[in-house]
């Protein structure tokens, strides 16, 4: 029995161990599809009119929302949130943008006046993408201003120190192998430090010398003899001196990749003593979570030569595995096929005068795609260089695949620039990179987002019963009301007292009101409360090492020509002047009294129409007000014993005082006459304000259903009631955070003859957010040049239907 026992435990771990070995490409396939379906990645580009403001200016930009697999545009998430982000890590603004009517993201971003010069961030994301925040979209732009920034040292070296990193290629070194090294320095701004050195043994005898070719970053190759250690002797521009202790070599296997044009050679370093039998590695190649190659390594095999030109554009990861689908090593590719989408751009003519039309033509050329969307900004060459460093192109294809602040991608999107496609392999050896868990998908080790789609806007919170120590309230009704739009909805809380209100959405600062109440539909000692919509912190601001897009600064004509522009438009700037002792009378401004109810009233008397009445009584007014003559006779019954107050129309009536609801029995007559500011009527739909309070009475005897009234009271400052008024925890009146109202470019046509008596002083010639494309049909713009004799950079990025990248430069002359 025992023999036989054994001998099944032998045939379940044989056919365990060879479970990877019966994996079919398709089989793999299928696996890195599941993970995808599970958890969809999104991508985000942001298309600027420029990256060089001032203040008082506007950031105008289009938002590209993709696939992170296959660069499709989607519509998953609705909402994208634009932040800019000062040097401290301080949020300056932020805007929620949604689709217009043409389904296209675009908004922008107000330049304050009072901004000091310096760097800036932009960042975007959708809620969706706070699953994975390190892939927000990140760029940095400059603003000039009279305002100068901190000053920051131009030898940051001296006084701080220098991080230098070692990365064995494949991830780690096996011992007795002659292995590549990569390396990055940099210093503590994120930004990359040049450095030289050479590697040493613990003998202090020099092996090799090394130094960084591009960006901080290089390699060297090392020999690890076993028993050895090594270190790496490095010193920086400034000269100053650092020595690290180089990884440990260790007894594994590792990936190694000679990479040319359109062509890898994969070949895997063994220690003298493997301890993985050749015959029981795999290899996978995936581009963003697409399957490109899957099969086992031959026993005899030295490389795996791979044609690159099928594989998509972008990162690829090169995975071993072995028989029980341990991951023993990886390395990251990249490719850089011409297989993007491309525009011809067409004028209608060769150069162009002062103010005088252009029209250009645009058409799509790809072999794939039909149409596609996007983008076009004009700007002028003799105030800025366009911002070549950062792009569509390099954000999908690099920068939105990797941890970490990527120093000018746009230098590695070059096609036929050996040095650049070198660099990138270099990056490919130093950089961070986790967006795909290639290891737990193979052992269907699924990841699944945490946060969901954002489809709608979304008020959440809780409600609570005061009566009993603040417990939470199950089967309460929370309403919202939004006066602006005549908006109601309600939700019923969860036995936790949660509740959540969704399916809307609003502009920025639109007004909302909440009237919770416990399910027995009493708001009285009811607590509401409004959760607020975290927003992700910021954790670094990234920099750029360069400013060419900035021609000269010191010259600063082109921040005087933007400045003159903002005074013409706005008639008056600030200008910081010398401090100077002017004494004045300040002018106080009066605190609001208005009643946040009184706004709703449907008949309301003001403090002179109650003058000119001459009641006695608070409830005389009652006369003068449709529909409430029945309250006045109902309520004279409840002074003489009764406990009803009711309308003319035999509902209870709510008496709302300074915007609290106050108790079915209170005196209106408590207030005098002379207290009292302004009195009014709230009635049919806008009683929804109130929630169950505001209810219509239903009498089933008679099938009869009666809507309710309120009175609604604004007392003067001087009022002080007899007895202490509660605050109305159950009500709650606020703004939320809400959607940009759209906003268009001004694009001046100069067709009237008084329109050339201001001089034209834009710095952003042009800027269309949404320029449909076509293989097959030409599309057009049309706008006027400025003041100046100068050439145009016109920049298009955009992306076509079935996901290839738009991205063209293209210059006109104006004489």
């Amino acid at each position: 029995m025992y023999g036989i026992k054994l001998l099944y435990r032998i045939i379940i771990l044989l056919s365990c161990s060879n479970a990877i070995a019966q994996n079919t490409f398709k089989d793999i396939e299928v696996k890195l599809d599941t993970q995808r379906n599970i958890f969809p990645q999104e991508k985000l580009h942001l298309h600027l009119d420029k990256s060089i403001y001032i203040p008082g200016d506007t950031i105008w930009f289009k938002a590209y929302l993709v696939d992170a697999a296959y660069h499709l545009p989607t519509s998953n998430s609705r909402y994208v949130y634009t932040e800019l982000i000062n040097q401290e890590d301080s949020i300056i603004s932020r805007v929620m943008i949604r689709p217009d009517s043409l389904n296209i993201l675009h908004g922008y971003l107000p330049v304050a006046t009072n901004m000091i010069s310096g760097d800036y961030n932009i960042r975007a994301y959708t809620a969706y993408m706070e699953n994975y925040k390190e892939y927000f979209f990140q760029k940095k732009i400059h603003i000039l201003s009279p305002q100068k920034g901190v000053k920051v040292n131009e030898n940051p070296d001296i006084v701080s120190d220098i991080d230098i990193q070692f990365f064995p290629e494949g991830g780690q070194s096996p011992v007795g192998t002659n292995h590549k090294i990569a390396f990055k320095a940099i210093g503590t701004d994120g930004l990359h430090r040049n450095i030289k050195g050479v590697i040493i043994d613990e003998k202090q005898d020099t092996i090799t010398p090394f130094a960084s070719t591009h960006l901080g970053m290089g390699y060297f190759m090392l020999q690890y003899s076993p028993g050895k250690q090594y270190y790496a002797d490095c010193i920086n521009e400034q000269g100053k001196k650092k020595r690290i202790k180089l990884p440990e070599p260790e007894n594994g296997v590792s990936l190694k990749v000679q990479h040319s044009r359109n062509r890898i050679a994969i070949s895997i370093s063994r220690p003298a003593s493997p301890v993985f039998s050749e015959d029981s590695l795999f290899v996978l190649i995936h581009t963003r979570g697409i399957l490109q190659y899957w099969d086992k390594w031959k026993a005899d095999q030295e490389f795996l030569y791979l044609n690159t030109e099928s594989f998509p554009s972008g990162i690829s990861q090169i995975a071993l595995f072995d028989s029980n689908k341990n991951l023993l090593s990886e390395r990251l590719i990249f490719v850089l096929n011409e297989n993007q989408a491309d525009v011809s751009v067409n004028p209608d003519k060769e150069v162009y005068g002062k103010r005088k039309p252009v029209n250009l033509k645009f058409i799509l050329k790809d072999i794939q795609a039909t149409d596609g969307d996007c983008s076009v900004s004009v700007t002028d060459d003799n105030d800025l260089n366009t911002d070549t460093t950062f792009t569509i192109t390099s954000n999908l294809l690099l920068t939105s695949e990797l941890k970490g602040y990527i120093e000018n991608p746009g230098y590695y999107m070059q096609t036929n620039n050996r040095q650049a496609a070198n660099a990138a392999d270099l990056l490919m050896l130093t950089q961070g990179w986790r967006r795909y868990d290639v290891a737990g998908i193979m052992k269907n080790k699924h990841l699944a987002p945490v946060i969901a789609y954002e489809t709608s806007m979304q008020i959440q919170g809780s409600i609570k019963d005061g009566y009993y120590k603040k417990g939470a309230t199950a089967n309460g009704q929370v309403t919202l009301y939004v006066p602006d739009y005549d908006y109601s909805d309600a939700a019923i809380s969860d036995d936790n007292g949660a509740y959540s209100i969704s399916n809307f959405e609003f502009p920025d600062s639109t007004l909302y009101l909440l009237q919770g109440s416990t399910g027995r539909g009493s708001s009285e000692n009811v607590i509401l409360d409004v959760r607020e919509r975290p927003f992700p912190p910021v954790n670094t601001f990234y920099k750029s090492g360069t400013d060419e897009f900035i021609k000269n600064e010191e010259s600063i004509g082109y921040q005087m020509k933007a400045m003159q522009k903002y005074m013409d438009q706005n008639d008056i700037r600030t200008i910081d002047l010398p401090n100077i002792d002017i004494q004045a009378t300040p002018i106080s401004k009066p605190a609001s009294t208005r009643s946040l109810y009184e706004q709703f009233n449907t008949h309301q008397l003001n403090e002179d129409e109650i003058l000119d009445k001459t009641p006695v009584l608070t409830d005389e007014l009652l006369l003068y007000l449709p529909g409430m003559f029945g309250f006045r006779k109902y309520f004279q019954s409840l002074n003489k014993g009764g406990t009803h107050v009711d309308s003319g129309e035999n509902a209870p009536c709510l008496v709302v005082l300074n915007d609290h609801v106050m108790p079915s029995d209170f005196d209106i007559n408590m207030i005098p006459v002379s207290s009292i500011k302004l009195i009014g009527v709230i009635s049919g739909p806008k009683m929804v304000l109130f929630g169950r309070d505001g209810a219509p009475v239903i009498n089933r005897e008679e099938a009869k259903i009666t809507p309710k009234k309120a009175l609604v009271i604004t007392t003067k400052e001087t009022y002080t009631p007899s007895s202490t008024i509660k605050k109305n925890s159950s009500f709650v009146n606020k703004t939320f955070f809400g959607f940009q109202k759209a906003a268009e470019f001004y694009s001046p046509r100069y067709e009237a003859i008084d329109s050339i008596i201001r001089k034209d002083l834009r710095t952003t010639i042009y800027w269309n957010p949404s320029v449909k494309l076509s293989t097959d049909k030409e599309s057009d713009i049309s706008f006027y040049t400025s003041d100046n004799t100068t050439s145009y950079s016109i920049i298009v990025e955009g992306i076509t239907n079935n996901g290839d990248i738009i991205y063209s430069k293209h210059k006109i002359r104006v004489k």
